[in-house]
């Protein structure tokens, strides 16, 4: 599992900043300085969230918690009868 540092910007969005294996799935925040705030975002999904194929960090990549177009779209392809991730049990 990797660990993943994030930035947060002004517009409430975050930027990877950095991922590593290191048995965590936590998304951490990291201060101006560098430093982790102790503030966690969420966890990744897989082991290759925020990864590049030949194993770097997705340096860059956005993280917006107010988008759900990609929890759209997988509820859309599952069909109106399979479990969805916007769907409550």
């Amino acid at each position: 599992m990797f660990s993943t540092d994030v930035t947060k910007n002004e517009d409430g969005t975050y930027t990877v900043m950095d991922s590593k294996v290191d048995g965590d799935k936590n998304i951490y925040v990291r201060d101006s300085e560098g430093n982790r705030t102790g503030e966690v975002i969420g966890e990744t999904l897989t082991e290759h969230t925020f990864i590049n194929d030949d194993g770097s960090a997705a340096s860059g990549a956005q993280i917006d918690l107010a988008d759900n177009s990609g929890a759209e779209f997988l509820n859309e392809v599952s069909g109106e009868n399979g479990p969805g991730l916007l769907s409550t049990w």
